[in-house]
């Protein structure tokens, strides 16, 4: 059972977020109600990350976004939506990921807000990020036993390329829990250059998710480049990282053999 990993606290946020539904009268429960369940069940991690004041205000806010005319009665079976299916993985993949034994309230926060939903959306517009949350978590340990990390390097970041960051993106929870695999995308190139992170180490899920959807919309790697905590890379791919091609290009062909 996924629940199994979940500690107390992880398990009391699930217990709250179905009350939460079935109060607002909601059919489904929510990455949304999973946020509202973790404000029951562990009040400090929400006052370490958020002042109070301005929590209270998002609460309000969720609330009347999702609170219809009559409540659902306690004893009806409230389905996950999909966007709360996707949190409950994450926070078990992020878990195995940073070497933790179980899942607690902060790996479900931050699922929440690496998950896109409505939830995440109003969490980052109050200024909180996957990063403050990780810190809170403690210092990224060594992956468990058997837990594997893939550095890539993608080439293309055009229609089939973005097409592949959204898979790996979409599956990081099945890879982690299935295969005990992450994949690291450390640079990405398309005709206008390759960038990687300034200060070293992986993209995270949101800078990927934006460099997507900026990509659709016709914007260079460079340019964005230029906005962001990104860099040129000196390098045609980063050494060690594995090499993935979906430029169509016989150009590259010398950095595959």
């Amino acid at each position: 059972m996924i629940f199994d990993r979940y500690d107390e606290k992880a398990q009391r946020i699930i217990f709250f977020a179905r009350y939460e539904a079935g109060q607002l009268g909601s059919e489904r429960i929510t990455a949304a109600h999973l946020l509202l369940g973790i404000d029951h069940a562990d009040e400090d991690l929400i006052e370490g990350l958020l002042p109070r004041g301005r929590w209270e205000e998002l609460r309000e806010t969720l609330a009347s976004s999702l609170r219809k005319d009559s409540k659902v009665a306690l004893s009806a079976e409230l389905p996950m939506s999909e966007d709360a299916k996707k949190v409950l993985h994450r926070a078990s993949s992020e878990s195995l990921r940073l070497g933790h034994g179980g899942v607690s309230s902060g790996h479900l926060l931050l699922a929440i807000l690496l998950v896109p939903s409505p939830a995440s959306q109003a969490l980052a517009a109050r200024g909180l990020t996957s990063q403050q949350v990780t810190d809170r978590l403690g210092t990224v340990q060594p992956a468990p036993p058997g837990m594997k990390s893939c550095p890539v390097t993608l080439l293309g970041a055009g229609g089939v390329g973005c097409a592949l960051l959204e898979q790996i993106l979409d599956a990081s929870d099945h890879h982690a829990m299935g295969y005990r695999l992450s994949f690291e995308l450390m640079a990405i190139g398309d005709s206008s250059g390759l960038i990687m992170k300034k200060a070293g180490g992986h993209f995270l899920d949101r800078e990927l998710r934006q460099l997507i959807e900026q990509k659709r919309s016709g914007t260079p790697l460079l340019k964005l480049s230029a906005s962001q905590d990104w860099t040129i890379s000196p390098h045609h791919a980063i050494p060690g990282s594995l090499l993935v091609d979906c430029t169509a290009s016989s150009d590259v062909t010398p950095l595959l053999l």
